[in-house]
This record gives C-alpha cells, structure tokens and sequence, in this order.
C-alpha cells in the first residue's frame, strides 16, 4: 500500500483508501478526531503510516493561525542578554510538556524598533508569542510597538509593571546576610566588582542593608570598576587592613573570588574558619577554596515560569496583564559558610 516512491501521501490519499471523507480523515490528523470512533481514528492512523503521510506544519498553521512555537528574543550583543544552560532547560523542558517547540532570534535594536518589522515579525518567525531575555538598555519604542500590535510576551530577567519573571534579589539578599548574622558574624561586607547596570546589583545592595540594619549593624557596601584579579586586589588588601576586618562577604560576583582568596591567603586567612564567603550564583563556585556557599540564581524556574504564563496568554487562557513573577533564590550551604571567628 506504499505511496508513490518520491512523494508524500495527502489526507485525499488516506480518505482514499480508508474510504472515509475528506474532513474526517482532515479531523482526526489534526487530532480534532475526538467524536469519532477510536477504530476510526486508529484505522486513519494505521493507513497514513503505510502510506508515509508527514503532517505539513505550514498548512495547518493556515487552518488555526497557530505555529505552535514559542521564539526566544536576545539582542545581539551577549552582555544584555546572558543565557546560561538552565534558562534554556527550563524553556525547553515546558515547551515540550505543551508539544510546543522553540526559535531563537537575535534582533538589532534598529530592528527593534522599526514599526514595519515588528508588525511582521510574528509572521515572518513563525511563532505565536516571544519570551523576551533582553534584560538591559531595552529600546522603548519596541515595548510599546509589541503592546500595540498586541503580540503575546513575557519578559525574563527584566523588571517591568506587569508580564515579567525574574529573580528575587532583595530577599535572596536578606537572606543570605540574616544566615550570617545568625552564625554570629558582625562585620559583613558586600562586595561588587561587576559594575553592572542590571537591577539584580543594587536590589542585592538594598537587602543586605535592609538585613544589617535591622540587626543593628553597620553596612559595608564596596564597589569597584576592576573585573580583573589583580584590579581588584589593593581594594580588597584595604579592606582586609581596615579593623575591624571583615569576617563575611557577600559576593556578587564569581570573578571576585580568586581575588579574594589570594589576599585571604596573603594575610594568613583561611575560608571559611576566618573569613565566610556567599556568591550569588547559578553554577557552582570553584576556586581554591573548593566549593563556594551560593544563593542559587533560578534560572531553570524562571525559564518554566515564564513559558507556562506565555502559554497561557496564546492559548486565550488570560487576556489580562499578568503582575510581575518573582522567583525565590535556593541556599546551597557549600563549604565556605561557617560560624564567626571569635576577634581580639
């Protein structure tokens, strides 16, 4: 019962044989078959496998208006818009619990902020909303086009009055500091060597200092413009020599860590009996100290946030704004994380 060596077998070819009509055979590849037969459907099955039938995409989105796809919008430059592994695998993963698959696009935002393109770029992608990863320096006039065209999305990593995932940095923050102060540290300092425009910076800021000073503390916020280990190192060598030295730091940063340890290490510090550190991280903190305490970046959770609300907002299930969804950070204790030492 082979089809012709070459070609595809349509659905007339399957009514054909099954002697079945048109629509239904139509129906029930489209998986709208529910109100037949089960061994109607199954003989409609049975038959398109024989005759190697491949469903086209294409015309069946023509009949629904639907793709069935999700695109993934990035700028073009990589430091506005970070995408580690287990943003993806969040994504991913709740696409194909929907049997919905994923396109990734990166934009200029000279593209982005052409009414003519944005108009089209739904179509012209093949998708029927967009989880936007462009976390900074966003351009407005794209918000507002997307808004007035009306094309699903939902922001990641990007703090906006409504339609967005992110992380909860203020309390991920106060969290970390409250554990601590618990374990009887007093002198605890932020350290930021990022010099990043992002939010998540200055909300980790706030919760620190919201923490150290309803503990009655002193907050110690240092900041520089050096990325690199050796631009880091005379600010930290001062801190360390300021006393009372510090006995905590929050890091906000993974590339502060060998800088630290090698001034640690300089002044005859060990980690974590004399000096505790935290990062603020989605991967594992390695270094010479082994593994670092983190509060864990939710990358994966905000990955499958953001798609389900997306998904809900295709599939007609909510035509209201959705208000910003923040996602707790986890504690992974690590082993530089311990009670302070006792100061003379």
């Amino acid at each position: 019962m082979a089809h012709s060596k070459g070609t595809f077998a349509t659905p007339r070819d399957i009514a054909r044989v099954t002697g079945l009509s048109l629509p239904t055979v139509g129906h029930i590849l489209g998986n709208r078959g529910y109100r037949y037969r089960k061994e109607t459907q199954a003989k409609v099955w049975r038959v398109a496998l024989e005759l190697g039938y491949r469903p086209n995409p294409a015309a069946a989105s023509m009949l629904t208006r639907r793709f069935n796809a999700v695109g993934l919008l990035l700028s073009v430059e990589a430091h506005r818009s970070n995408f580690p592994v287990e943003l993806f695998e969040g994504i991913h993963d709740e696409l194909a619990r929907h049997d919905f698959h994923l396109s990734v696009a990166k934009f200029t935002d000279q593209d982005l902020m052409d009414e003519a393109f944005v108009r089209k770029m739904a179509s012209r992608w093949m998708v029927d909303g967009f989880l936007i990863n462009y976390f900074t320096d966003f351009p407005q006039r794209m918000a507002e086009l997307l808004g007035r065209y009306k094309i699903p999305v939902i922001w990641m990593n990007s703090r906006h009055s409504h339609d967005c995932v992110y992380p909860e940095d203020i309390q991920a923050s106060r969290t970390a500091t409250e554990k601590l102060i618990a374990l009887g540290h007093r002198h605890i300092v932020f350290y930021d060597p990022t010099t990043t425009v992002h939010y998540s910076a200055s909300d980790r800021r706030t919760g620190y200092r919201q923490a150290m000073l309803e503990a009655g503390l002193e907050p110690n916020c240092l900041t520089t413009a050096y990325r690199t280990t050796q631009g880091q190192i005379p600010d930290i060598e001062a801190l360390f020599d300021t006393a009372p030295r510090p006995t905590a730091m929050l890091l906000n940063s993974h590339r502060s860590i060998e800088a630290v340890c090698t001034v640690a290490r300089s002044r005859g510090l060990k980690v974590p009996e004399d000096l505790s550190l935290l990062i603020f991280h989605h991967v594992p903190g390695e270094s010479t100290v082994g593994f670092i305490s983190r509060m864990v970046v939710p990358y994966e959770k905000m990955g499958q946030c953001a798609t389900r609300l997306l998904l809900q907002r295709i599939e007609g299930k909510s035509t209201t704004p959705f208000p910003p969804a923040l996602i707790p950070f986890d504690f992974d204790p690590g082993t530089t994380f311990a009670p302070a030492p006792i100061q003379t």
